[in-house]
């Protein structure tokens, strides 16, 4: 299979977050998340018209009085008219939600990440792709940066991320929503709209309708620059992972095996920045994810703490000097 260049531009830099990220190789099947909106709709198109081999799974929440089986069969009309194959599932999410104890948003993207991740391995497929774009990426950043996620830093959306034996890729992440709509306009090409991405229901809409408009009416350009943002922090960070993994695997060679030890002398020659990481992998082992406050304080209290003294790292983990 040989991948065709292009002078489509949304094609094009598809092609361009592909290459530069490796997410594809000629040859390989992907799976494609497919909602039904212009982004999963262009991506689509666009993985198509690149000649990757795809398959498409639609994951139906039983959501909006019926309008997510529309969506639905909107995809599976798409699918055949393109002969694709397409796997669906439905489930009633807000009732599954309620149930577990859980928000919507998080519940169903549990469940539908579970479906695709299942029809992946079923299908002998290695990798996934999802439509996230350049404006997601940017809400993705304000998010972080209020305080709005979990996660272990501001790195924003990987462009790529595995899962066991299976990669999850966003080949849409340089691409912004505005430009992705003009090129499925150009093309006659129609997609879904979802009335939900329109209302203020949730924190994540809030910032799309609300905080990043504002933003935008200080610099047009605001979307973007969170976006390179994104791609600084995500490079800057695996970086600084990679040094913190070696001193810690180095420590508990010198340990003979033994987990969760650092040698204070030689973290303390280290930057700050290192000693945070460091510390913050050390507790994400033992899923434990440490607060930006408590993980200074406990660099602090390794520049000062005497022996035998305990710090608490939180959920009954405490760091303990012996020398």
């Amino acid at each position: 299979m040989t991948v065709l260049p292009t002078a489509d531009a949304i094609v094009s830099r598809i092609q361009r977050t592909i290459t530069r990220h490796e997410l594809l190789i000629p040859g390989e099947s992907v799976l494609l998340a497919v909602s039904g909106g212009v982004d999963s709709v262009v991506m689509l198109y666009g993985l198509q018209r690149l000649g990757y081999e795809i398959e498409v799974a639609h994951f139906d929440h039983r959501t909006r009085h019926g309008a997510s089986s529309d969506d639905a069969s909107f995809v599976q009309e798409l699918c055949r008219g393109m002969n694709i194959s397409c796997h669906m599932k439905t489930e009633a999410v807000e009732q599954g939600a309620r149930e577990a104890g859980k928000s919507f948003e998080g519940y169903a993207r549990e469940r539908r990440y579970d479906f695709l991740f299942k029809t992946a391995a079923e299908r002998g497929i290695r990798t996934i792709a999802t439509a996230h774009h350049e404006d997601d990426q940017a809400e993705t950043m304000i998010m972080g940066v209020l305080g709005m996620t979990s996660g272990f830093g501001l790195t924003g959306i990987a462009p790529v991320y595995e899962q066991g034996k299976i990669r999850v890729i966003r080949p849409l992440l340089d691409c912004a929503r505005s430009s992705i709509e003009a090129w499925a306009k150009c093309h006659d090409i129609t997609w879904r709209e979802d009335h939900t991405n329109a209302e203020a229901c949730c924190t994540r809409n809030r910032v799309r309708l609300e905080l990043l408009p504002s933003l935008q009416a200080y610099s047009p350009n605001a979307n973007r620059a969170l976006a390179r943002l994104a791609d600084i922090m995500r490079t800057d960070s695996t970086y600084l992972d990679a040094l913190a993994c070696d001193k810690i695997e180095a420590w508990k060679s010198e340990n003979k095996g033994a987990d969760h030890v650092l040698d204070r002398d030689a973290f303390l020659e280290m930057p700050e920045a290192l000693q945070r990481r460091v510390l913050k992998l050390l507790a994400r082992r033992i899923n434990l994810n440490l607060s930006y406050e408590r993980t200074v304080t406990a660099v602090q209290y390794l520049r000062d703490g005497a022996s035998g003294k305990y710090f608490d790292l939180g959920n009954n983990v405490s760091l303990y000097s012996i020398g």
